[in-house]
């Protein structure tokens, strides 16, 4: 079976951007790298738009990063998204070619 690979891209306030990099890392990307069936789970942010971060994931299955999301509410001390974003999240799944 196939992985499974997320791209999910924000746009953030200006003025929260190293806030929410600094939190996200600490609250959401260092957890779910020590979830079941995660390869991969990093924050990158746009090297000449810094309000612009992508959340690159890599699962070993649907099932893995469906529960990975299905769980995502239930983590404790966990950042409000909201208070950083600019527009709505682009979250899309892809699936390895070659």
């Amino acid at each position: 079976m196939s992985t499974v690979g997320v791209v999910a891209r924000f746009t953030v306030h200006a003025e929260k951007a190293d806030e929410f990099a600094r939190v996200v890392n600490e609250h959401l990307v260092a957890p779910s790298q020590q979830e079941p069936g995660c390869i991969r789970y990093e924050l990158w942010q746009d090297n000449e738009d810094p309000t612009v971060f992508a959340m690159v994931e890599e699962w070993e299955s649907n099932d893995d990063l469906n529960n990975h999301l299905a769980n995502a509410g239930n983590r404790s001390g966990g950042p409000n998204m909201g208070e950083y974003m600019a527009g709505p999240p682009d979250m899309r799944r892809f699936s390895k070619t070659g």
